[in-house]
């Protein structure tokens, strides 16, 4: 795998983390102004689909909810916000943030083995709907798990590099480990 990067299409984000042997990035999005674009105020390496921070693709801070203290990430339909960890080309990292979706919401996030726009390549994808988790990575539908909506999520994957897999894990009892080299059927 070339890079690993982190595409989040969800309703709300809270507090994210990417960790290695130690905290390489972390965020509780509480410095940021509630109504302004997530990748124009945070900058690198928070960007959108386009390389466009600021644009429509950009989802805003917002106040409405929050895992914790007072602000989080409203990412909507039109939203394409990328988390890119471009010289991670080996190692493994936990990958964690919390997430919010609303009932009678979809969520979405991704993780691309490779970051080309439209050309782009999946490792693992998530869709969140009807109260469930659909988690595609070596397969469609590789794991399937319950999603109430209406609660914050906390959600992690560590993924290794070198060896090529991910571990999926959510809600401290599911723990699916899927190869990620296979990609996702949203290649």
């Amino acid at each position: 795998m070339k890079k690993t990067l982190l595409f989040l299409f969800v309703m709300l984000m809270g507090i994210f983390a990417v960790n290695a042997q130690l905290n390489l990035y972390t965020t509780d999005f509480e410095s940021y102004t509630v109504g302004g674009k997530l990748g124009s105020q945070a900058g690198a390496p928070w960007t959108t689909w386009s390389l466009a921070p600021g644009g429509t693709e950009d989802p805003v801070i917002s106040s409405t909810q929050a895992h914790s203290g007072t602000k989080s990430v409203n990412i909507l339909n039109t939203n394409d916000c990328v988390f890119q960890l471009n010289d991670k080309t080996t190692g493994r990292y936990m990958i964690e943030w919390y997430m919010y979706v609303e009932s009678g919401k979809l969520g979405y996030f991704n993780f691309l083995s490779d970051f080309a726009a439209a050309n782009s390549k999946w490792a693992l994808q998530a869709f969140i709907r009807n109260d469930s988790i659909f988690i595609d990575a070596d397969g469609e539908s590789k794991a399937k798990g319950v999603f109430t909506s209406n609660n914050w999520k906390k959600m992690q994957v560590i993924t290794d590099l070198d060896d090529d897999f991910a571990t999926f894990i959510y809600r401290r009892s599911r723990n699916e480990k899927l190869q990620m080299e296979q990609r996702s059927p949203g290649n």
